[in-house]
């Protein structure tokens, strides 16, 4: 076990991570199940998002029950 209040840290592995806050300048994740998270840039190939806010979004495909984007603007779907 690793305790500290600021670390650096060029390449880590890890078979699993309890993080309650990240802030990522980039993030590059292959499954992510998350509440929150916040990053200026990330790459998700299969994801469970709760809770996002976004500036600018690009999407190639989108499989989505219910999306509110903003007052105007809602995706609504039945099936996914």
């Amino acid at each position: 076990m690793v305790v500290a209040e600021a670390a650096h840290i060029t390449d880590l592995a890890a078979d699993i991570a309890d993080i309650r806050s990240l802030t990522a300048g980039s993030a590059f994740v292959e499954y992510l199940q998350t509440l929150s998270s916040t990053a200026a840039t990330s790459i998700i190939d299969d994801a469970y998002i709760y809770n996002a806010v976004a500036g600018k979004i690009s999407v190639g495909v989108l499989t989505a029950g219910d999306i509110t984007l903003s007052n105007n603007m809602r995706i609504v779907s039945n099936n996914g």
